[in-house]
């Protein structure tokens, strides 16, 4: 299963991003690739806090 997903995508995702690409074109592919950088940092930084704030709950109950 697994190596059908990733033969499947292997051919997906350039297909879907060159279609894409060529309805918004370049400079649009760009600020969809820049944005959803951004959404995934500003995801990360969310679970970094998150994970801290557990980390901090379970060193003051021991």
């Amino acid at each position: 299963m697994r190596v059908i997903v990733i033969n499947a995508s292997s051919v997906g995702i350039p297909l879907v991003s060159g279609a894409a690409g060529a309805l918004i074109g370049a400079s649009g592919m760009f600020w969809v690739a820049g944005l959803m950088a951004g959404a995934g940092s500003r995801l990360a930084l969310g679970l970094r806090r998150r994970a801290a704030a557990r980390h901090d709950d379970s060193v003051s109950r021991t």
